[in-house]
C-alpha cells in the first residue's frame, strides 16, 4: 500500500478528480506520484524545479500579465509590483540555493 499524503489544488481540479473513474484516478495518482519523484531527485535544489517549471510556463505562452490575471482569481488582494518582480526574478539565470 502506497502512503497517502495530502496536495492543495484548485476547486476546478479537486472537482475534476472527484468525477473521473476509479481506474483514471488510479492514472492520475501514478502520474502525480512520477512528477513528484521526478521533482524530487537527490541533488537538484528546489530553485533549479521552479527555474525549470518556470521555463517551461514561458515556452508554453504564460507571461507576466497571464500569471498576474491567475494571481488575481485566486487572491485578489495580492500586489502587481510584488507578483511581477517575482515572475521577473524567476525567469532570471539560476544561482546556487542551498
Amino acid at each position: 500500500m502506497a502512503d497517502q499524503i495530502t496536495v492543495a489544488v484548485d476547486p476546478d481540479v479537486a472537482d475534476a478528480y472527484r468525477s473521473v473513474s476509479h481506474d483514471d484516478r488510479r492514472k492520475l495518482d501514478l502520474l502525480v506520484n512520477l512528477r513528484l519523484r521526478e521533482a524530487m531527485k537527490p541533488g537538484r535544489s528546489l530553485h533549479t524545479i521552479l527555474l525549470e517549471i518556470s521555463r517551461d510556463a514561458q515556452r508554453r505562452g504564460m507571461t507576466p500579465e497571464i500569471l498576474q490575471s491567475i494571481l488575481d482569481e485566486e487572491c485578489p488582494a495580492s500586489s502587481s509590483a510584488a507578483t511581477s518582480s517575482s515572475v521577473r526574478h524567476s525567469s532570471a539565470s539560476p544561482s546556487r540555493v542551498g
